[in-house]
């Protein structure tokens, strides 16, 4: 699908090309869980999560970081499509096997059947809610503000676009440092939920504060705490109810979720307040990401030190 659309030569052709790239790509992502369930053991979950979820947060901010330089939106499908089938030349010479202690029809599971399984767990529909909330108000927050600091604080567009790729990039950090974080203190919640709380005020008193050196700091905190989602795709794989064995249909309920926020928010909720009121829109998506944190209180914790409680009491 990233290949071919470098040819198509109309609407129609792009639109079913683009379709199955993002069938490809729901596939893969809906899936990095149960792989890394699969591979890691429990006190690696967080690393390894936080590792491709880092992969996927310096890929799209190099993506955007390079776009300027194709010529043509023809040549950027055209590379596109070539790293992406040369990252699949690679898993299938390097991706080893699953471990022969997880492998058998325990984990044999059809999507059918995970899906069923899964919409009946209250903890997904937990993380889909806040997933939900937390993307459409994170890339409310990213996309805009280059944006909104040229138009109304009258920043230069290269001043601008640094500070943003600053915010970015921090953010990739968290990623990375956070989920293993929790799994140095084998736990989840609180990792997720104080990054949460004070991702959500960072990002307020950025905005208000702009621009100054501060501002630059706030920025710089705000997007490392924004990592915490990373911490939240860890949760359905270690979730009893769940496992390796459903996390496939739990995986895509919860992506879905994250998905639809990033797709809704901006449009609908961001931009309307934004326009009349920027502060209010900022102040907006604080709320969002703090009312994910709330939404958070009755997830089950999942980290190490709760599943040797529950195997304690068993």
């Amino acid at each position: 699908g990233a290949l071919f659309r470098a040819l198509g030569a109309s609407f129609g052709p792009m639109f079913g090309l683009s379709i199955i790239l993002g069938i490809g790509t729901a596939l893969v992502f809906s899936n990095l869980p149960k792989i890394v369930a699969v591979w890691f053991p429990p006190k690696q979950i967080g690393m390894a999560t936080g590792f491709y979820y880092t992969g996927i947060g310096v890929g799209t901010a190099t993506g955007l970081a390079a776009s300027g330089a194709f010529a043509t939106w023809q040549q950027a499908c055209l590379i596109t499509g070539i790293a992406a089938l040369a990252a699949a030349a690679l898993w299938t010479v390097l991706g080893r096997s699953a471990p022969t202690t997880m492998m058998g029809t325990e984990l044999s599971v059809g999507l059918r059947q995970s899906l069923r399984h899964s919409v009946r767990v209250k903890d997904i529909w937990i993380l889909f809610i806040v997933l939900f909330l937390s993307l459409g108000a994170i890339l409310s927050y990213l996309s805009s503000l280059p944006v909104m600091l040229q138009q109304i604080h009258h920043i230069p567009p290269r001043t601008a676009a640094l500070f943003s790729s600053v915010v970015v990039y921090a953010m990739v950090c968290g990623q990375f440092f956070l989920p293993m974080l929790s799994d140095r203190l084998g736990l989840r919640k609180p990792v997720a939920v104080w990054s949460m709380v004070l991702g959500a005020v960072l990002v307020f008193l950025t905005w208000i504060s702009a621009i100054s050196v501060l501002t630059w700091i706030l920025g710089a905190l705000g997007g490392f705490f924004l990592g915490y989602l990373a911490v939240l795709l860890t949760f359905p794989v270690e979730l009893p109810t769940i496992g390796p064995k459903f996390a496939g249909g739990a995986g895509g309920i919860v992506l879905t979720g994250e998905h639809l926020g990033g797709f809704l928010f901006m449009p609908w909720v961001f931009t309307p307040i934004a326009a009349s009121s920027p502060t209010t829109g900022y102040l907006v998506i604080s709320v969002a990401i703090a009312a994910a944190a709330i939404f958070m209180i009755p997830l089950h914790e999942t980290g190490t030190r709760a599943r040797k409680a529950h195997h304690s009491r068993e």
